[in-house]
């Protein structure tokens, strides 16, 4: 079967022999390819909504695989059971919705070994959620498909609180830059080009309000060409304990 780049990329952090939650699952693409080609042991398939988990159901049905995938009408991590399930990926949805997630089932989510989670949006309120309550940032991937770029995380809870210096590498991941990831470069520029944009648009006209919103646009704007520049040497000096 043939995932999108997103979801091949989510598979391939999922450890092999491991039996995984699916939170808002759709379709179920994910679970079959993960007990196809991951060796993963189970997969507990959850969605909130009946439409994606009948759509879910249909295709596991179709792909003989009935007896290894668990479809679960339910909503986050409250339908899973974390002595049932190694990790969980948490993937497809808004960055405060994934941390609303976590924080409903806090205790649940520092349980598992690992999770996956993948924002489509608000990924710097995820990011700095995660590291001021205890989780470690493992490993950070991105996937590109069309234009957009899709920022991947695998996390674990430690119990250790962290932060950045440079507040920028919450919207676009430290691991990205220092490790020099081959998309990094691109959605920096992303970044950087829709600032300007808005910088732009506030200068036309200059109200307090406007003004205020200018000096932010300006101080990130420093921040980004700080982390274009440790990318473009690279290197990173932007982690602090």
């Amino acid at each position: 079967m043939k995932l999108t780049n997103r979801l091949k990329v989510i598979a391939s952090l999922v450890p092999g022999e491991s039996i995984v939650a699916d939170i808002g699952t759709d379709h179920g693409y994910l679970p079959i390819y993960l007990l196809k080609n991951n060796d993963v042991r189970h997969v507990y398939a959850t969605d909130v909504n009946r439409g994606p988990l009948q759509a879910a159901k249909e295709f596991v049905t179709e792909n003989k695989e009935l007896k290894r995938v668990d479809l679960i009408l339910g909503d986050g991590l409250s339908c899973v059971k974390e002595k049932d399930v190694d990790g969980a990926v948490i993937a497809g949805m808004g960055g405060i919705l994934i941390q609303e997630i976590i924080q409903r089932d806090f205790d649940k989510a520092k349980a598992l070994s690992w999770m996956i989670l993948q924002p489509m949006t608000a990924p710097e309120k995820l990011r700095e959620y995660l590291m001021q309550n205890g989780f470690e940032i493992i490993r950070e991937e991105l996937a590109k498909e069309q234009r957009r770029i899709y920022q991947i995380m695998l996390v674990k809870f430690t119990g250790e609180s962290t932060n950045y210096q440079n507040s920028f590498y919450y919207h676009i991941g430290e691991k990205n830059v220092k490790e020099n990831h081959p998309l990094a470069g691109e959605m920096i520029e992303q970044y950087k080009e829709k600032q300007q944009k808005i910088l732009r648009k506030c200068e036309e006209k200059t109200t307090p309000t406007t003004q205020k919103r200018i000096e932010e646009v300006l101080a990130l704007l420093r921040q980004i060409e700080e982390v274009e520049q440790d990318y473009a040497n690279g290197k990173n000096t932007g982690h602090v304990e």
